[in-house]
């Protein structure tokens, strides 16, 4: 019934470190969810007992209020059921593309889904402080990696991984769920590390997250941005898909 944010993360990423104990947030809720979907099941199991008591001794107006209270635990837990499945899948969707995002790796290893090479590699207390930071993003330790990658920003404002340190700081918000916070994180990769490889990746994430919100048609302007700002990349690639989806009527 789980999911962990981290699944099959270990397996394509070399050097990741083991996942936090630190719970998610998403994981959190669907532990209540299922707790609640229990009572009520227990509960709806010792209405059904009362109701057949009442019944077998023929308690007439009693059992009419019991059937009607006994329909309405029934709706409770059909609306709880239906809230946990709908949470995993989102949980599940969430966690597939934090994964894959992560896969594509730092430091100029290969092409960035918005276009063009990753940064020069760091060196010194500079790479150890970004290094540090995205360990704790791959370990799920999601608010530690965050104020890691604040820091490194302040202690290294000229940094050529400042774009990719605040485009995670948006991932880490995401992966959480905290959609307002990843919203104004990847506003600031567009804004304020405009040359960054990350801007078309912050671009896409932004219509993501706008969808999320349920801005539809703010969520089509930016992902018709990444369209036609960076095309021929992933993430022209997932923006298209993502714009197919919203127009089929989904919003996944």
């Amino acid at each position: 019934m789980k999911f962990l944010a981290l699944i099959g993360l270990a397996a394509g990423l070399v050097a990741c470190t083991g996942l936090s104990t630190q719970p998610d947030p998403t994981e959190v809720r669907l532990d209540q969810l299922e707790q609640q979907n229990r009572a009520l099941t227990e509960q709806l199991q010792k209405q059904q007992r009362l109701l057949a008591g009442f019944q077998a001794a023929d308690i007439g107006g009693q059992t009419q209020s019991m059937e009607a209270q006994l329909r309405d635990i029934r709706g409770q837990v059909e609306q709880l059921g239906f809230q946990l499945r709908t949470n995993e899948e989102r949980q599940r969707k969430l966690a597939i593309d934090f994964d894959r995002r992560l896969m594509s790796l730092e430091g100029g290893t290969g092409q960035a889904a918005g276009g063009g090479k990753g940064p020069a590699p760091l060196r010194g207390a500079e790479e150890q402080a970004y290094v540090a930071a995205f360990n704790m993003l791959k370990g799920g330790q999601f608010v530690d990696s965050i104020k890691a990658f604040r820091s490194f920003l302040s202690d290294f404002p000229g940094s050529a991984y400042g774009g990719n340190a605040q485009y995670w700081i948006g991932e880490a918000y995401y992966v959480q769920q905290d959609f307002a916070a990843a919203l104004v994180a990847f506003d600031r990769v567009i804004s304020d590390f405009a040359t960054s490889n990350k801007v078309g990746d912050a671009l896409l994430k932004k219509g993501y997250v706008l969808i999320e919100l349920k801005q539809a048609g703010e969520a089509r302007k930016a992902l018709d941005q990444v369209i036609s700002q960076f095309p021929d990349t992933t993430a022209a690639k997932l923006a298209r898909e993502r714009l197919d989806k919203l127009k089929a009527g989904g919003d996944a």
